[in-house]
C-alpha cells in the first residue's frame, strides 16, 4: 500500500511532501540599526536596539526565507529516509530476516539496523510480519 501511494505521489499518513516549497527571495538588506545605550538598567552595560520599520519589514521577509529553506532541508531528509525504507522493504520482501541486538548496560536489547527494526516508526513497524505467527490467549503469550 505504502508504496503504491509514493508512488501516485500521496500525503497520507506519514508520507513527505515529494516536492518542494517554492522559496521567496531573499530581501536585500535596508538601513542598519543603531544601538542606544539603556540608561534604565541597573546592570550596566546594556543595549536596547531601535528597529526602524524598513528593518522589521526586512527581519519578517529574511525569517520566512530561512523557515521556507528549512522546510524544504526537512523534507529532503524524510523522503531520503524514506526511499531508504522502501529500498529495504522490496529488497527483503517475502524473506525472512533477523535484526542482531546490542545490550546495553542494565540488560535492555536495542536493534542495530538502524533503518528498519521493530522499534522504529509505524511504517518500520507496519512493514514487518512474523515469519512463526503465534495465537494470543486471554492472558496474551503465556
Amino acid at each position: 500500500v505504502i508504496l503504491e501511494a509514493w508512488k501516485r505521489k500521496l500525503t497520507i499518513g506519514n508520507l513527505p511532501p515529494q516536492s518542494n516549497l517554492s522559496v521567496p527571495p531573499r530581501p536585500k538588506a535596508c538601513k542598519k540599526f543603531h544601538k542606544v545605550k539603556n540608561c534604565d538598567s541597573s546592570a550596566g552595560k546594556s543595549y536596547k536596539f531601535k528597529f526602524n520599520k524598513e528593518y522589521k519589514e526586512y527581519d519578517r521577509l529574511r525569517k520566512n526565507h530561512m523557515r521556507i529553506v528549512q522546510l524544504n532541508r526537512d523534507r529532503h531528509s524524510l523522503r531520503s529516509d524514506l526511499r531508504i525504507k522502501l529500498d529495504i522493504i522490496e529488497k527483503f520482501r517475502e524473506k525472512d530476516i533477523y535484526f542482531p541486538h546490542n545490550l546495553d548496560f542494565r540488560g535492555r536489547a536495542y536493534p542495530m539496523p538502524p533503518n528498519l527494526n521493530h522499534m522504529g516508526d509505524d511504517l518500520s513497524r507496519g512493514s514487518l510480519r512474523f515469519s512463526e505467527g503465534m495465537k494470543l490467549g486471554h492472558r496474551g503469550l503465556f
